[in-house]
């Protein structure tokens, strides 16, 4: 609100206090840019009252500053600052020239409005207060409107202080326009008390000039009470202006009520524009009450007050005023004098604005002084410029007069000046008619926009509750998608209490198997076996339509060449091809397309089109695919030879669940999978089709969007992470022949597994438990405190467990100094890739979905402790070239940072021979016995020895720069002992100390 930050500056008047005129100037001393800049205007604001020429030195050094910095906006903020405190000590050229020089700033026009405003406002009040030229006020207050958005608070600003200037100029038509604009707009807005609070007050000054009291009494009071709700002073100015009100309508009393009421306010906020238009009316106040001595006091202070505001032009009013006092004190030769004062300062200083009030005030004071002949010439002369604009017969009945003047009496002349008063006051009413019918006419037109403002109000109103009907559908959009993601969810939790059982009938059923003899047990056991497989097939399809009805199936592109991905899809049936004796064809045309698509969601989709395509052609038959680019599109056929589709069925055969009894090629299988092929090509943005063939059989035609555009995938898509497909069954994981079940080493490797199932995870340590030892857990907190406190050598892990999840667990155990180096395998249900990649980041070394092979998981665990086996090998052979090699940088950083702490503990405490693995477990943080597990399975050494192994590199280091013999070596790696210092250098290097040579 630019027009009351200008209004009401006044509020904060700049101290005057030693202390801050001292912290000032420190700060000016001491502090650079814009922080110099702020502390200059500070000063000059105090200085303002005190030495104008320190003032402008401090201005111009502080805009310097803005200037060299090409900081503009600084520069408007000052320059725009200072136009109160300059204005109100008379200095108004200075500060119209700081505002013309904002003004004519490049960059304003690309700054803020709020900023560009900033001149044109400061403009607006230099000329409205202190030069008075209204019209200037007009066209500076029309700039700023022009500069704010419609429908603004600012907006209503500028319209009011353009309406302000029309009044001061007489335009109160013009004037009561732009109210009613500025109005217009503000209840449009949120209700604005301060807003409001100046409306009000410039409609009671203009209904004031057109002498409707009532009503100007009536926006005064408003604008007053509006003014209190908002604090500070902003009703000081319709205090004042009621006073005056009721000043005119006779009411003295209440009027010097409200002018001491101002002047309260005002002794607070030390306006001192406002505080000396207070006194000046209550000077004309208590003149017009009957006391004019008491008048005459308060003019005197106005017009000192106005003398040092260097305001000449109320300086000129003040002399009218004190005129009217001595003349009705009686002293009319002061009256004469003064109200001939104002008439010279105004031809003075050109303001033509007080001709007729002086003329009016010498006609009194002359009618007063039984001076008719003067005081008709006056009289005559006012009523030439009040009736200027009125008709040549109005000025005849004038001239009329004067000629008969010469021969009338003195009471003769006395009564026909009354007679003419009486004429004048009737045309003066008979003008205000008009004027009235104008402002109601007004009136109407501004009733008309309060009737559209109010329509525009029920189309607001009407816009509000469309949108609670908008939000109310929102709100039940997100709860089904909420019921969708809980329908997501449930699947999900089945699909992992499925897996759990399925785990415990597949297991045992495959041990079951290899240890049976007899053909038709085993036939059975391979049934439960099928059966078991096909039941995990089916919920691992169920899952994945769940999460497509849910949305949260997201496509992972790749970029790669599609035909020879779904050549790789259709080969692998090529072993289910021989043995049902299928003939398999694959064409495709050109030979290499290369574009984006979901190596996931394709596999899904054409594996489970050619499972169909085997399951019904016959022996002998034929499986075809036929890959072909066609409008921008690839085409995959999948044809098979079987029966064909009844044609009653084609319609429905991609429907849930849907079955047929007319068609031998329904009468099997679930009913599930095509709908998801459907559903999985739909999100691939592609369609699929089926028909029969004229020779027998039935074709699938799939196609897919060709795209070639790479610019959309990102890194981690350009790469596909996924391995080849594989349809068929997994053939039997063979044991590496080096472990066998019975192991040689006198401590086997030690497995903790932690599952939440009491059956899966008995059934996990029967099948593990012949290799290794086994310590199970029954949650995830559970089992992380006895990893850390065992150190175990591989951790299975559920994922989905109470207390603590799988997750939590990896993350964990990864993170802590005693396990980080521990092989994690996650055992889950949740299939999904996302699922996957989310363990894979935890940390997790290996993912195994359930139901798994018992082969699988006991080679999954012999392939990771292996890999320990081979680093700890590189660990203990012997000898290494040179003190400096380690093999430990192919060691994960985490573990690399670990041995680079232990060996910067041995170093730091090399020379000490008591230095032991007790010091050195405290020093680690950890207990002897996590120490050693954790250091055996990354070097297969123990902690004394690989203490020792530290002392010894260090040596043969010392020994090859050549700065010491060996005995002095010896007793600096913590030897006590020379000759036991050789024996172990010539066991771990494989000669004698004395024989290094030397760098």
């Amino acid at each position: 609100m630019l027009v009351l930050v200008f209004t009401t500056v006044s509020a904060q008047p700049p101290s005057l206090e030693p202390s801050k005129v001292d912290s000032l100037k420190n700060a000016i001393s001491t502090s650079e840019g814009v922080k110099k800049a702020s502390a200059l205007f500070e000063l000059a604001k105090v200085y303002s009252r005190l030495n104008i020429d320190s003032t402008k030195l401090f201005i111009d050094e502080a805009l310097g500053i803005c200037r060299r910095r090409n900081d503009d906006t600084t520069y408007i903020l000052i320059a725009a600052g200072m136009q109160f405190f300059l204005g109100s000590v008379g200095e108004k050229d200075l500060a119209r020239k700081y505002l013309i020089s904002a003004r004519n700033l490049k960059s304003r026009e690309a700054m803020n409005p709020k900023y560009q405003n900033l001149p044109f406002v400061g403009l607006y009040f230099i000329h409205y207060w202190n030069y008075t030229r209204y019209d200037s006020s007009v066209y500076y207050g029309l700039k700023t409107v022009d500069l704010m958005d419609d429908f603004t608070v600012g907006k209503a600003d500028g319209y009011i202080i353009v309406g302000a200037a029309y009044n001061k100029m007489g335009d109160n038509i013009k004037a009561l326009e732009y109210y009613n604009a500025a109005q217009t707009i503000l209840m449009a807005l949120p209700f604005n008390p301060a807003e409001y609070c100046y409306l009000y007050n410039q409609l009671g000054m203009l209904y004031s000039d057109e002498s409707d009291l009532k009503k100007s009494e009536e926006f005064y009071h408003q604008s007053i009470a509006l003014g209190k709700k908002v604090g500070g002073f902003p009703h000081v100015s319709p205090l004042t202006n009621l006073a005056v009100v009721y000043d005119r309508m006779g009411e003295y009393d209440k009027s010097l009520k409200y002018f001491d009421s101002a002047a309260v306010l005002l002794h607070t906020a030390t306006d001192p524009w406002r505080t000396a238009i207070n006194v000046r009316n209550k000077g004309k106040a208590l003149t017009h009450a009957g006391k004019p001595k008491e008048g005459i006091v308060e003019t005197l202070k106005a017009m000192e007050m106005y003398a040092r505001l260097k305001d000449n032009y109320t300086l000129a009013r003040l002399h009218l005023q004190l005129s009217e006092s001595y003349r009705l004190l009686g002293d009319f030769k002061t009256a004469e004098r003064e109200a001939l004062l104002a008439l010279e300062w105004d031809r003075t200083y050109g303001y033509g604005e007080l001709v007729k009030e002086s003329y009016r005030e010498l006609a009194r004071t002359y009618a007063a002084t039984r001076q008719f002949g003067k005081a008709f010439e006056y009289q005559n002369r006012y009523l030439e410029i009040l009736d200027s604009l009125n008709s040549a017969e109005r000025r005849n009945k004038f001239v009329q007069l004067e000629k008969n003047f010469e021969f009338a009496t003195q009471e003769k002349m006395r009564q026909q000046l009354a007679r003419e008063n009486e004429l004048y006051l009737a045309q003066a009413r008979a003008d205000r008619k008009i004027r009235t019918y104008l402002i109601l006419g007004t009136i109407v037109l501004m009733g008309a926009m309060i009737i559209a403002v109010v329509a525009y109000r029920r189309i607001r109103s009407q816009n509000v509750v469309l949108n609670q009907q908008n939000k109310k559908i929102e709100d039940q959009t997100e709860q089904l998608q909420e019921a969708a993601k809980t329908k997501s969810r449930f699947f999900a939790n089945v699909s992992h209490e499925f897996r759990t059982p399925l785990t415990l009938i597949l297991g045992p059923v495959e041990n079951l198997i290899n240890e049976s003899k007899r053909p038709a047990e085993r036939q059975q056991l391979t049934l439960v076996k099928n059966n078991t497989t096909r039941l995990t097939r089916l919920v691992n399809q169920l899952l994945e339509l769940s999460k497509l009805e849910a949305g949260n199936i997201t496509l992972e592109y790749v970029y790669e060449d599609i035909v020879q991905f779904l050549k790789l899809i259709a080969f692998a049936f090529q072993s289910l091809a021989d043995q049902k004796k299928i003939s398999v064809t694959f064409k495709n045309e050109p030979a290499s397309v290369l574009t984006k698509f979901d190596r996931d969601k394709l596999e899904k989709i054409f594996s489970n089109l050619l499972s169909n395509a085997f399951k019904f052609a016959p022996e002998q038959g034929q499986v075809a695919v036929d890959v072909r680019v066609q409008d921008q599109q690839i085409r995959v056929e999948v044809t098979d030879s079987g029966p064909g589709i009844a044609a009653d069925d084609l319609p429905y055969i991609f429907n849930r669940f849907y079955r047929s009894g007319t068609s031998s090629r329904s009468t099997t299988g679930s009913g599930i999978g095509l709908e998801l092929t459907k559903e999985l090509v739909g999100i691939c943005g592609g369609n699929i089709s089926v028909a029969n063939v004229p020779s027998g059989g039935a074709q699938f035609v799939v196609t897919l969007p060709l795209i070639t555009d790479t610019t959309a995938i990102s890194v981690s898509q350009k790469k596909s992470k996924l391995h080849p497909p594989v349809m068929q069954e997994s053939a039997p994981i063979l044991l590496s022949a080096d472990r066998d079940l019975t192991s040689t080493r006198e401590e086997r490797d030690l497995v903790l597994v932690i599952e939440d199932n009491p059956e899966v995870r008995a059934f996990i340590e029967e099948s593990i438990k012949p290799q290794y030892r086994v310590l199970t857990a029954e949650n995830g907190e559970e089992g992380i405190e006895k990893a850390l406190g065992v150190i175990p050598d591989l951790v299975i892990t559920d994922v989905m467990m109470p207390v603590k999840g799988g997750l939590e667990v990896c993350r964990t155990l990864k993170e802590a100094q005693e396990t980080s180096h521990v092989p994690i395998i996650m055992l889950t249900a949740k299939a999904d890739v996302e699922s996957r990649i989310e363990g894979l980041e935890t940390g997790a070394d290996d993912y195994l979905e359930k139901p798994f092979h018992t082969k699988e998981l006991l080679a999954r665990i012999q392939n990771l402790i292996r890999l320990r086996q081979k680093l700890q090998e590189k660990f203990s052979s012997e000898p290494r070239e040179s003190a400096s090699s380690q093999p430990e940088d192919e060691l994960p950083l985490r573990e690399k940072q670990f041995l680079n702490r232990l060996r910067e503990m041995i170093d730091l405490h090399l020379a000490e021979e008591e230095y032991s693995v007790v010091e050195l477990s405290r020093d680690m943080a950890m207990s002897r016995m996590q120490l050693h597990r954790k250091l055996k399975a990354l070097t297969d050494t123990p902690t004394s020895l690989y203490i020792r192994s530290i002392r010894l590199d260090r040596g043969r280091q010392m020994l090859e720069e050549g700065l010491y013999n060996v005995s002095e070596v010896a007793y600096r790696v913590g030897f006590n002992s020379p000759t036991y210092f050789s024996t172990c250098f010539s066991e771990r290097f494989g000669f004698p100390p004395s024989e290094v040579k030397q760098s």
